[in-house]
């Protein structure tokens, strides 16, 4: 039997994982030469930075996103309930949606 893991340490653990990703893909691109870099290479750079910073702010937001999910699912209102219900069906017509850009994306 599997013991149930506190929804705030699975969030946790996972953003904190993907921040430590971040972190590594940021400092990789720190070590390019900006100052003998042509304007194409330092436009590039900047474009890398600015990513990984998107990223990291996107991934925050989707942690705080995820323990508010999770505790409206704890509630006894059958309202929050219902429009929960409502929210899962965007949420997995969002899935689908990314599924199929990373998909694309890679080929």
């Amino acid at each position: 039997m599997t013991a149930h893991k506190d929804p705030n340490i699975l969030i946790d653990d996972t953003y904190t994982h993907l921040k430590d990703d971040c972190e590594e893909w940021m400092s990789k691109v720190l070590r390019y030469d900006t100052i003998t870099a042509t304007n194409e290479q330092q436009d590039t750079i900047e474009s890398y930075q600015l990513t990984v910073m998107e990223y990291l702010n996107a991934i925050k937001q989707l942690k705080d996103i995820a323990l508010h999910y999770y505790y409206l699912r704890e509630t006894n209102s059958p309202a929050i309930h219902k429009y929960m219900d409502q929210f899962d069906e965007k949420l997995m017509h969002l899935t689908e949606i990314v599924s199929f850009v990373l998909e694309h994306g890679r080929k």
